[in-house]
């Protein structure tokens, strides 16, 4: 049986109202979703944002750099397919994590987002949104995925939500802007425009509005 695919909150009112659901479930987790809502981050890429990666002497930086998981992942298992020498998979690796690093600029309401993440922390925290339940550690994908079933029960919602829906909803959000599809696919951090294509087809096609006008 296929998974059924999460899709965008439908609108920004939509999206405010199920972060303000999870906020009252756990205000930290709906800071890191809120966080992949604004940035386009991938879950595992935010979850596990330290705090050496947004402070710098003690102030929120401009901007923050991040090695994003999935692509770099994906570049290495190419690599290793390879069997390359001791000096050429240096020189590979250093090309993988390169193309698979996005600069993010932070606007006032990131670092406002951010600071609020902040007086969360307890000393000696080593992420920006650690769990309160495995100490020491981000929150598990599979535990806000939880939450966010039942947060879609309690709403009533039409589709599937998960961690992946708040990167759908900055792609979304993008693509209502009149951002191009190139824009779109830089911000992801995707390889090609045939990815960002299939990726913005699982929760927006252009077929959809056709079956939404048939009316007899």
């Amino acid at each position: 049986m296929a998974s059924v695919q999460s899709k965008p909150p439908e609108t920004l009112d939509e999206l405010k109202l199920i972060l303000s659901r999870v906020d009252i479930m756990n205000p930290v987790v709906a800071l890191l979703l809120e966080l992949s809502a604004r940035t386009g981050l991938r879950y595992g890429d935010c979850s596990n944002l330290r705090l050496s990666n947004v402070l710098i002497n003690e102030q929120i930086r401009d901007d923050i750099v991040v090695v994003t998981q999935k692509s770099f992942n994906m570049r290495m298992h190419s690599i290793k397919k390879k069997n390359l020498s001791a000096d050429k998979y240096k020189k590979a690796l250093a090309s993988a994590k390169e193309a698979s690093t996005l600069r993010i600029p932070l606007s006032s309401q990131v670092k406002t987002l951010i600071a609020d993440a902040l007086t969360f922390s307890e000393e000696g925290a080593v992420y920006l949104f650690e769990s309160t339940i495995n100490k020491g550690n981000p929150y598990r994908i599979q535990h806000v995925n939880r939450l966010l079933k039942q947060v879609a029960i309690e709403m009533k919602l039409s589709y599937s939500l998960s961690t992946h829906s708040f990167r759908k909803s900055f792609a979304l959000t993008l693509i209502r802007n009149g951002a191009k599809m190139n824009v779109v696919r830089d911000m992801l951090g995707q390889a090609s425009l045939s990815s960002t294509d299939h990726y913005v087809n699982t929760f927006l096609s252009e077929t959809d509005n056709f079956f939404k006008g048939i009316d007899f």
